[in-house]
């Protein structure tokens, strides 16, 4: 159904997003969080609350994870609103003629901003289940890293490379 929403592009955006999970070495933790979830919270219930914390943990990390996989994504196709459109159409459908990525924007700006502490606590309680960030908050981390230059450093070829760290060989 979701290839159905897609242009050519936007698909193009999601293959190199989940690309990007298997370069960026996302595997291995995902596979953690998914052992955990489905065999060790199940069968060692004494061990719930030590296990739980892990879990908690490893399902934050799994939600960034996205968002360094959206970044990929963007790389990929270089058209910060294909990935914009992918995002959008990810929350509410495929009439994102009807939508505007400004006000989806000024959406997660306000989910962000916005509440008291008995918000935040809600917000966190709200993602705590999920794989992956509001689709909103997605687009928004994207347009954020567009806007304050990082896309186009990386772009421009201005980023770490593994070549300048002695500690790492081609193996790790």
């Amino acid at each position: 159904g979701t290839l159905d929403l897609l242009t050519d592009d936007e698909a193009r955006f999601v293959l190199a997003h989940e690309l990007g999970h298997v370069l960026s070495g996302h595997a291995l933790y995902k596979t953690m969080l998914h052992l955990l979830l489905n065999f060790a919270l199940f069968r060692l219930p004494v061990a719930f609350l030590i296990v739980q914390a892990v879990v908690m943990a490893l399902r934050e990390w799994d939600r960034k994870s996205e968002l360094s996989s959206d970044r990929c994504g963007l790389l990929c196709v270089q058209d910060p609103m294909t990935a914009f459109r992918v995002h959008m159409k990810m929350a509410g459908g495929g009439r994102t003629d009807e939508m505007s990525v400004e006000a989806f924007v000024r959406q997660a700006e306000e989910y962000e901003r916005e509440g008291d502490m008995l918000d935040t606590a809600l917000k966190v309680m709200n993602l705590m289940h999920r794989t992956h960030p509001f689709s909103v908050l997605r687009l928004a981390a994207l347009k954020k890293w567009v806007d304050d230059g990082g896309y186009q450093d990386v772009l421009d070829g201005d980023y770490p490379r593994r070549d300048g760290d002695e500690r790492v060989s081609f193996a790790d």
